[in-house]
């Protein structure tokens, strides 16, 4: 069964994020930055500082939709901050 994943990609050219979905995070960042997407060409480089796996497709599209929806911007930093610190510690 194939995992999905949410995941966050942030372009320092223009100091955003990017939330999406897929079932390879590698091949779509490859697609982010080679101007495959029109909603993230003009932020090129993408780097990912965020993914989390699901078991299926719903569960993956709900948690980038509560991701998008969130006012508190901070909130979305203080996951990628986490996230990063399990990468730092190997997991």
């Amino acid at each position: 069964m194939a995992k999905y994943f949410t995941y966050i990609i942030e372009s320092t050219k223009i100091t955003k994020f990017y939330i999406g979905y897929s079932t390879n995070v590698e091949s779509r960042l490859i697609k982010h930055n080679s101007g495959g997407s029109r909603w993230t060409r003009n932020g090129i480089p993408w780097t990912i500082v965020y993914s989390k796996a699901f078991d299926n497709k719903t569960g993956a599209i709900k948690y980038e939709k509560f991701l998008k929806s969130l006012k508190n911007k901070n909130f979305l930093r203080d996951i990628i901050a986490g996230w990063r610190s399990g990468i730092s510690q190997g997991s």
